[in-house]
């Protein structure tokens, strides 16, 4: 097995950098990759969690709500990356015990939808671009460390929920009207940046007080 030092040799490392950016947003199960170094390419797997469906949704759409669905990119050049051919795209539900792979009809548009997104966005974006964007951050944050009249509650640190949008590629000005409209909530902030709609928050806050309820009474013997 290739250790890290060797991968390095061969990856694009803005590849690795946005590997450990969704670890660092959704958690190191996730995701996963995996090099072909002898060829130059790279697999990387998406995991989407499907346990908050019901059974009657599930069905509906075809869906094993005990697996997650993968979403399965084939990266021809792991050196180039984004500056390289588009990822092949494969969506799927796998067991972990058979490794076989299920195809399912909602699995199939969104397998439609993401390529698509791709062909439209891939000839736009660049190394390069996303580099920039990284060196923004990183200039934001070594400002830190120099004396300026500037109150540090405006400048992002690392863990703020502005700093891990700013590595997502959203401009600051974006950013900044997404988390006041949003609460500072990160999940909404997103949600809005990425489909230009708002949650209800008083939906949201209904279905989290209906959720207690429900847990207080299936804790009382």
């Amino acid at each position: 097995m290739m250790d890290d030092d060797d991968e390095e040799d061969f990856v694009n490392p803005l590849i690795l950098k946005d590997i450990e950016l969704i670890k660092e947003l959704h958690g190191d199960n996730c995701i996963e990759h995996k090099l072909h170094a002898g060829i130059n390419e790279m697999d990387i797997l998406l995991y989407i969690d499907m346990g908050f469906l019901d059974g009657h949704t599930a069905s509906a759409w075809g869906v094993d709500s005990s697996i997650p669905i993968v979403l399965h990119f084939h990266f021809q050049s792991a050196s180039e990356y984004l500056d390289g051919p588009e990822p092949k795209v494969e969506v799927y539900q796998s067991s972990i015990s058979s490794k076989e792979k299920r195809k399912f009809g909602l699995g199939t548009q969104i397998q439609k939808i993401v390529e698509t997104f791709i062909s439209i966005n891939w000839r736009s974006t660049s190394n390069y671009h996303l580099k920039q964007e990284y060196e923004k951050v990183s200039s934001t944050d070594e400002s830190k460390a120099t004396p300026t009249n500037t109150p540090p509650s405006s400048i992002p640190d690392e863990s703020s929920n502005s700093h891990k949008l700013l590595l997502m590629g959203f401009s600051p000005s974006s950013v900044r009207q997404a988390l006041v409209m949003c609460g500072e909530k990160i999940e909404r902030a997103i949600h809005l940046l990425t489909t230009g709609e708002l949650i209800d928050e008083e939906e949201e806050e209904g279905k989290g007080l209906e959720e207690e309820v429900v847990k207080e009474k299936e804790e009382k013997p």
